[in-house]
């Protein structure tokens, strides 16, 4: 009989016959794990309409993250090139003060940008459409509609809150639409992040003029 202890040998565990490829996700109704993908649990479909759920593109990012670990694809090239090149467009048509076709270059340039991956970095996303945002509003000031403006630099203010370029566009669309109080606000949280903003000092005071 042996005094010592006995080696603990590797326990090997083999697939048995109860092993499954599918399972529920826990504390998650309607949700199935099959071959690794998300499934509604009364259909086992990705996409279910009668269930109300789309699971694709939580998979397509689990698939991503699977061929790929080191992290998600870079954004595409293509996507970014053509944003670039109808941002430039704009912006010559804007120089040449032709502010209708500016606003159809830098409009489509937005709905290009806005077919980013979700992945993409947020914060290259909010960059891009601020300043498409901001250069429409822009536009939209040289002919005076500043509704029109007051929606795009109110976005442009959302998306970069300390951008005094924003609050400088919001503050003069806000100026062309009379709301006199309103701009003045606007336009001193614009100085607060551009305090040496010539513009923004010019429009102040001619808001001030109004109260």
């Amino acid at each position: 009989m042996s005094t010592g202890s006995n080696p603990i040998e590797p326990r090997i565990i083999f697939p048995v016959a109860d092993d499954k490829t599918s399972f529920e996700v826990p504390n998650q109704s309607n949700m199935l794990i099959i071959d690794g993908r998300l499934h509604c649990a009364t259909h086992k479909q990705q996409v279910c309409p009668e269930c109300g759920v789309d699971y694709s593109l939580m998979n397509l990012v689990s698939y991503q993250l699977t061929v790929e670990p080191r992290g998600f694809p870079p954004p595409s090239e293509a996507i970014v090139n053509q944003v670039a090149k109808l941002k430039e467009e704009g912006n010559a048509l804007f120089r040449s003060k032709d502010y209708e076709k500016a606003i159809s270059k830098y409009s489509e340039a937005l709905l290009n940008s806005f077919r980013r991956s979700p992945w993409d970095p947020n914060q290259a996303t909010s960059e891009e459409t601020s300043v498409l945002y901001c250069n429409r509003a822009a536009c939209y000031l040289e002919l005076g509609r500043y509704t029109e403006a007051l929606r795009d630099s109110e976005n442009v203010t959302r998306l970069r809150r300390a951008w005094g370029k924003g609050y400088f566009r919001k503050g003069r669309a806000l100026f062309g639409l009379g709301q006199y109080k309103e701009a003045y606000d606007t336009l001193v949280i614009g100085s607060i992040f551009e305090p040496e903003g010539k513009e923004i000092k010019s429009l102040l005071e001619e808001v001030k003029e109004k109260l």
